[in-house]
């Protein structure tokens, strides 16, 4: 029997809507818990919804005191409310058994979005909108899905300034540092001493730019190595090394190994010593995709996925000139635009720290002093727009034999709401490994 979804009802529990708000009225802690954890969106009626926004407002105002007489005052002219106070009646719940009625309620509440959601996109299919383009239709359809899923809470509009600053005052009342969800150390401290939040944010797109053979991908092998050390789970795009190097050279780093040395027999000595590394690896939550074909939108859905399945903490991408949308542009600069654009997004999208690799241009070689500078960002002059950190990799001794091996320079060339310059480092070639200059 084929039953129409239009004349479904939407997931719901109106009894326990109006027992959640009744046992707010009269207990402050539950009340808190009620303002905290649930938007208005998780209740079903307007009448609920209308009730949910009148308790909030009163428990956040700091004139006056909660109790059920000023909340009939303050709201004598909405029917909801007064309807409301008509039926209520004194309930009692532990605070255990709230916090799980809340649960229940926000995902009774994102079932609901998502079938909005759903309903929308079948609605799209059956007036013929996906026959336009069914490639872009499918990606778009996915995004939705894929954002209803994960971030419905990050995307709703706030209504007020005093609403979007509780949780910072809440915070600084408990003496708490104000922090994003994720921030990932580097693991180098003159980085993470340059880096506003002390590490790479949730949030943010960071650029980590070099001409050919100065340590691009061994710094962000690093930094996702550290990632996963410190408990994050990070996942690394590699758009120019197969995943099987890409692991040779994370183990060369964590056995401080030449990579060349698994290319021939090893000694004794050194066999030990790579299979007591590879046993450290085993089990880190260091996700490796091999991406040569992957475009945009197939690294964003695999990033969306694994968000949702609470695998993912920081996105590495070596590197983004690499990268093709799907779509097709009229030039090469357009494209990388779109792409660095994107990235940005995601970054939002998702929370979490997205980290770039990125190429340079060959006009950094006509310079007498062959430092990088902005400009030299090949193809795009977006990726400076769209980038909180940018960060330029720079080896003397590419270009002066006589220079020392071993020096080596971060330079910010931008860093949102922190300082740019350089910082001096050591690299070692033949661990391609990064550390502080002494």
């Amino acid at each position: 029997m084929t039953t129409n979804i239009q004349n479904r009802g939407m997931p719901h529990d109106h009894d326990l809507e109006r027992r959640v708000l009744a046992v707010a009225m009269h207990f402050d802690e539950h009340r808190a818990l009620l303002a905290d954890t649930l938007i208005g969106s998780d209740f079903y009626t307007q009448a609920n919804t209308e009730v949910f926004h009148a308790i909030r407002a009163l428990h956040r105002s700091a004139e006056q005191r909660f109790d059920v007489l000023t909340f009939a005052s303050a709201n004598g002219d909405s029917a909801a409310v007064q309807e409301f106070l008509e039926r209520d009646h004194v309930d009692v719940m532990s605070v255990e058994a709230y916090e799980g009625a809340l649960e229940r309620l926000k995902q009774i509440g994102e079932a609901r979005y998502l079938g909005r959601v759903a309903l929308e996109v079948g609605a799209a299919v059956l007036d013929g909108t996906a026959k336009v383009d069914p490639s872009k239709f499918l990606d778009e359809a996915a995004e939705r899905l894929t954002s209803a899923l994960n971030s419905r809470r990050s995307s709703v509009v706030v209504e007020t300034i005093s609403d979007a600053l509780q949780p910072f005052l809440r915070a600084l009342a408990d003496n708490k540092p104000i922090s994003p969800r994720v921030v990932a150390p580097s693991g180098l401290e003159p980085i993470d001493k340059a880096l506003p939040r002390g590490g790479f944010a949730s949030g943010d797109l960071s650029i980590v730019a070099a001409r050919p053979g100065m340590g691009k991908t061994s710094l962000a092998i690093q930094v996702a190595r550290n990632a996963a050390d410190y408990g994050l789970r990070p996942a690394f795009f590699s758009f120019e090394m197969p995943t099987q190097d890409l692991a040779l050279n994370v183990l060369g780093q964590v056995a401080r190994m030449p990579v060349a040395a698994f290319s021939r027999e090893l000694s004794e000595f050194e066999a030990a010593r790579a299979m007591k590394s590879a046993a450290q690896l085993d089990g880190m939550p260091f996700a490796v995709i091999d991406s040569p074909k992957l475009c945009f939108e197939d690294l964003a859905n695999t990033c969306r996925m694994l968000r949702r399945k609470n695998q993912l903490d920081i996105v590495l991408i070596d590197y983004l000139q690499l990268m093709r949308m799907r779509a097709t542009y009229r030039s090469r600069f357009e494209e990388v635009s779109d792409i660095s654009t994107g990235l940005k997004r995601l970054a939002r999208e998702l929370d979490v720290p997205v980290i770039a690799l990125a190429q340079l241009n060959r006009e950094v070689e006509k310079r007498a002093d062959k430092r990088p500078v902005m400009s030299d960002l090949a193809q795009s002059g977006q990726i400076e727009c769209d980038a909180d950190n940018i960060l330029f990799l720079y080896r003397e001794c590419v270009y002066n034999k006589d220079a020392d091996p071993r020096a080596c320079e971060v330079i910010f060339g931008k860093n949102r709401k922190g300082r740019v310059g350089a910082l001096p480092m050591r690299f070692d070639a033949v661990t391609t490994t990064f550390s502080v200059a002494s």
